[in-house]
C-alpha cells in the first residue's frame, strides 16, 4: 500500500514493449521495490516509474527521492541477509531474490543511489533490464502492422 503523502510518477511509452516474463515473479521483484522505496521515503516523497527501450532490452526503473544508500550499502543491497531494516522488519531476502528472479529472466537488476545534494538529486534508483522481443519474434511483421 502506497500512502497518500507519496506522489506516483509514470514514464511509459506509448508503442506496447512486450518481454517474455514470468508476471507473478515479476510482480513480486516490482512490489520489494516499491515497498522499499516507500520505507526508505518514511511514507512521503516522489516515486518515479520508467519504463523504456534500451537497445534490445526492455528497461524498468524505479526512482525514489528517498535519503539514499552509501556506497557500502549499495554494493550489499542484493546480498542474502543483508538488511538496513531494524530486527523485525525484514529478513534481507527480498533484493537477493528479486535478483535472482532477474537473472532467471537474462536480464540485470542494479541500483544507483546519492546522499548528498551537492552532487545530484538525493535518492536511489533501481533499474531492471531484460531482453525484448521484437515483433518478428512473436509473429507479426513490419508490413502487416502498417497495413
Amino acid at each position: 500500500i502506497i500512502p497518500k503523502e507519496i506522489k506516483i510518477v509514470e514514464n511509459y511509452p506509448e508503442k506496447t514493449i512486450v518481454a517474455e516474463i514470468d508476471p507473478d515473479q515479476m510482480a513480486q521483484v516490482f512490489t520489494n521495490i516499491i515497498t522499499n522505496a516507500v520505507e526508505a521515503m518514511s511514507g512521503y516523497g516522489e516515486l518515479t516509474i520508467s519504463v523504456r527501450m534500451d537497445g534490445n532490452l526492455l528497461e524498468i526503473s524505479f526512482a525514489d527521492t528517498g535519503p539514499g544508500m552509501d556506497p557500502e550499502t549499495q554494493k550489499m543491497a542484493f546480498e542474502p541477509f543483508f538488511t538496513t531494516k531494524k530486527i523485525g522488519k525484514g529478513m534481507g531476502l527480498g533484493l537477493s531474490v528479486g535478483y535472482g528472479i532477474v537473472k532467471m529472466h537474462n536480464g540485470s537488476l542494479t541500483v544507483q543511489s546519492n546522499r548528498d545534494p551537492k552532487s545530484g538529486p538525493v535518492g536511489t534508483t533501481f533499474t531492471i533490464k531484460v531482453p525484448s522481443m521484437r515483433p518478428h519474434e512473436f509473429g507479426f511483421s513490419r508490413d502487416h502492422r502498417e497495413q
